[in-house]
């Protein structure tokens, strides 16, 4: 970093990353000091309302929200929702208007292994994470925590250490951003055992195949593939009997076995869906759905709950600002035959199907991991149009 506002910005998300779940009182300092003078360090940076188009998008979906709590019946419900839109937009700014650059940027991705680690350190001293689960209850699941958001952190993670170890200049912290991202394929297998959340399995196992794909097979030359598929035959014949057997003995094993319809999260999408309609087509106002729905409880579904809150309007902005993005890595694929644009794209969709799965605009972690990445995007191709634009000049 080349100047004491990055690393007072840098410095602060790491302070937040790190106390958001471990202490209540330095959570507070985070929320209500070190985010929001990031954001004002940011805001001086950048001079604009919003650095990019993803942040306009997700600026226009946050003011309908705070509009909609005008026809909220619940007041306490609908403060609690502007409270939670106001840090998701502070800290996706921060993440739009820095991650425009470079040096600022590894630094950004680093930030979410700084939530993991502290997620994990969470988890521990709560004794949250346990081997023998018979029921729900056993599950990681509280106010802080719960096994969803580490499922997601999960793959943020993953996601992280691809996109750094072809980011640093470093040959050795490559290689160690490489290892990292190998290791997050037992880590994976680890946290979906012990949170017994299928969501992991869900999201890992397409996004890791996906990304081997990418880095030892599509482009590497025969000796290096051999070799990874060597590693890998190995590897599988050493582990994956124990593996299995984990498996066959764990929650996990047994959550697998009910069909979708007996997930509580089904019948939660479909009643704020029938929610959203019977108040067609403005919703029931800013977090209002929780006070409607069938059992007091948010609709674990980022579409549905957008539908049942802030109507067709919500729900049409929130989708657009996934289709605009995947559409753009398309977009830009397509221009430069460049295959980092396919890792953004599939990324943009496995995002986009997590939807279904749990409520991600007013959670600022997990907005904001999208807005960086899509600021990435953005940054990559202007990179790449400014130096063919430096080659045909010459």
């Amino acid at each position: 970093m080349k100047s004491l506002r990055d690393f007072i910005i840098i410095a602060s998300l790491f302070f937040a990353a790190a106390v958001s779940v471990n202490s209540d009182a330095l959570n507070t300092v985070a929320l209500y000091i070190a985010i929001p003078l990031a954001f004002l360090l940011s805001y001086i940076r950048s001079g604009k309302v919003a650095p990019n188009k993803y942040e306009a998008i997700l600026i226009v979906i946050y003011v309908w929200d705070c509009f909609s709590a005008l026809w909220a019946d619940y007041p306490a419900s609908a403060s609690r929702e502007l409270h939670r839109i106001l840090g998701a937009f502070l800290l996706t700014y921060i993440m739009a208007s820095n991650g425009k650059y470079f040096q600022v940027r590894k630094y950004l991705y680093l930030t979410f292994f700084v939530l993991y680690l502290g997620a994990w350190y969470y988890s521990y001293n709560n004794a949250l994470v346990v081997m023998e689960m018979s029921s729900d209850a056993d599950r990681l699941n509280d106010a802080k925590l719960n096994a969803n958001t580490m499922a997601y952190y999960t793959f943020y993670a993953t996601m992280a250490a691809f996109l750094l170890s072809d980011m640093v200049q470093s040959i050795n912290y490559r290689k160690l951003f490489k290892i990292l991202f190998l290791a997050m394929i037992p880590i994976s297998f680890f946290v979906a055992i012990v949170t017994a959340s299928r969501q992991v399995l869900i999201i890992q196992i397409p996004l890791i195949c996906f990304l081997i794909y990418e880095r030892y097979f599509k482009e590497s030359s025969s000796r290096t593939r051999m070799l990874f598929l060597l590693c890998a035959v190995v590897a599988t014949v050493a582990i994956l009997p124990m593996a299995l057997d984990i498996y066959d003995n764990s929650y996990l094993a047994i959550r697998s076995q009910k069909e979708l319809k007996e997930d509580s999260r089904w019948y939660l999408m479909w009643d704020a869906i029938e929610v959203g309609f019977n108040y067609f087509p403005f919703g029931v106002g800013a977090g209002n759905y929780i006070d409607y729905s069938i059992n007091k409880h948010f609709s674990h579904c980022s579409y549905a709950e957008l539908f049942a809150n802030n109507g067709i309007v919500g729900l049409f902005l929130y989708c657009y600002l996934l289709y605009y993005f995947i559409k753009q890595q398309w977009i830009r694929f397509r221009s430069t035959l460049d295959r980092k644009f396919i890792v953004f794209l599939v990324f943009g969709v496995i995002f986009a199907f997590d939807q279904l799965f749990y409520v991600f605009y007013i959670d600022l972690w997990l907005i904001a991991f999208f807005i960086l990445v899509a600021t990435h995007s953005d940054a990559y191709y202007n990179s790449l149009v400014l130096n063919q634009l430096e080659y045909d000049n010459k």
